[in-house]
């Protein structure tokens, strides 16, 4: 008898495993289900050569160190992060499997007298890649949207990692909420106190790369320190007081933080801020705005004055992988670019400096259209320049293409009440036609 309830007991216990495994693989493929909605990878692409564009190579003088940098203990850089640029700031849209997120303004408010009066702040919307329309983040259809988290917009102190929105607050606040608008909490709160005449304790120096948020911390002694909080443990720290480094990032490549050190060099260093290696600064005669997978995309700067830099003197790309820089130079273009507004595997999307009087604003002081109402395509290869859009009513910020569909975030501006003046100032969609033009950009309606 005893010889039996041993066997009983022994199956209960292979039985019990086998149904915990199942329940970890149920539960491993949920979590797979739930992260489906990511920041969609970057294609690579390859700059074609010819004789349209002037090419220059930097010197390579990276050790091996810098090709595999010295992690934190127990870190590996993440595939979708090998070989990327990661780089924060003027972040517009946020492009996810389903949906284009950005922030918007549920109406396009309304004159009264020469004033133009919008209602209400921006929303966090989005662009539905079902259906085409636009709604505002948020999920709970009784929700009057006064005190969700689809109230705040995006802006330079809010990221997105692994599908939720994290906002820095600027005294000592770290704000989480899930991507769909829903879980909004607090993961952290150092509890500032401000002082007056006292600079922000949050400096203004916010990054963020893989799990990591790294913010810019001004001491009593106002001394400047690299504070780096991890999104998976929900703790901080202090970099500069544990490793005596301190590093303004800029941008992050394989692993390692590129920025400005306290003392102004342009530095690189591991994500534990350990070492501090100076390194060539990438931005140096040009303008970099926009990122590609490993490329960063501009305008190249002309000659550098005592006065500062002449003019722009065309697109410039610079590879981080190669370190060769890629000028489209503006007699290419038969254009004065100014920036460099969109770019996909084929064409470089770009606004030209092309001023228009529109007469004399508010305070008397003279009021141009910079951009003239235009945005130019150029393929990849500096060929084929064309004007897709036309519209001296507008002047542009950035953009995005999903399949014939462009997203844009642009303002009218003109004469009103014999007063030159900008208003409306949001994101607009239009179609993009088989001759690569733009159909009429039209105001976003959001569906609250």
């Amino acid at each position: 008898m005893k010889k039996w309830i041993v066997v009983l007991f022994i199956l209960s216990i292979v039985l019990l495993t086998s149904c915990n495994h199942n329940i970890s693989e149920t539960s491993t493929s949920a979590n797979k289900t739930e992260q489906t909605e990511s920041t969609s990878a970057l294609q690579t692409t390859e700059t074609t050569q010819n004789s349209a564009i002037q090419e220059t190579t930097t010197t390579e003088t990276t050790s091996a160190k810098a090709e595999i940098p010295e992690m934190p203990k127990g870190y590996q850089i993440p595939a979708e992060l090998q070989d990327k640029i990661v780089k924060t700031g003027n972040l517009t849209f946020i492009e996810l499997p389903s949906r284009i997120l950005f922030s918007h303004y549920l109406n396009d408010g309304k004159w009264i007298g020469d004033y133009y009066d919008i209602e209400g702040g921006q929303y966090l919307s989005y662009y539905s890649k079902a259906d085409g329309e636009v709604y505002i983040n948020c999920f709970d259809p009784l929700c009057e949207h006064s005190d969700c988290s689809a109230v705040t917009g995006i802006s330079d102190n809010t990221f997105f990692i692994d599908n939720r929105f994290y906002e820095i607050y600027p005294f000592g606040q770290i704000v989480s909420y899930y991507f769909d608008g829903t879980d909004k909490r607090v993961d952290l709160d150092l509890g500032f106190v401000y002082q007056k005449g006292k600079p922000m304790p949050w400096g203004s120096g916010t990054f963020a790369y893989d799990q990591y948020i790294f913010i810019e911390q001004m001491m009593e002694n106002e001394e400047k320190h690299s504070m780096r909080y991890d999104t998976k443990t929900k703790t901080i720290e202090d970099l500069t007081e544990k490793n005596g480094n301190f590093i303004e990032v800029l941008f992050a490549y394989n692993g390692e933080l590129y920025g400005w050190s306290a003392d102004g060099r342009f530095i690189k260093t591991d994500l534990e801020v350990s070492y501090v290696e100076e390194t060539e600064y990438v931005y140096e005669g040009a303008l970099y705005n926009l990122i590609y997978d490993n490329y960063f995309i501009g305008v190249a700067r002309g000659e550098n004055t005592n006065e500062g830099y002449s003019s722009y003197t065309g697109i410039l790309t610079y590879d981080m992988k190669s370190g060769k820089k890629t000028l489209i130079s503006n007699e290419i273009l038969g254009k004065e670019v100014s920036a460099v507004v969109y770019a996909d595997e084929n064409y470089y999307y770009f606004l030209a400096d092309d001023p228009i009087y529109l007469g004399k604003s508010r305070s008397d002081n003279d009021m141009y259209n910079n951009y003239g109402g235009k945005i130019y395509r150029v393929n990849r290869d500096g060929t084929n320049c064309i004007c897709i859009y036309d519209n001296i009513g507008m002047t542009f910020n950035s953009m995005i293409i999903y399949e014939d569909t462009v997203i844009v975030s642009a303002s009218e501006i003109g004469v009103h009440g014999g007063v030159a003046q900008t208003w409306a100032d949001g994101v607009y969609i239009g179609t993009i036609k088989d001759d690569g033009t733009i159909d009429k950009l039209e105001w976003v309606e959001v569906i609250a």
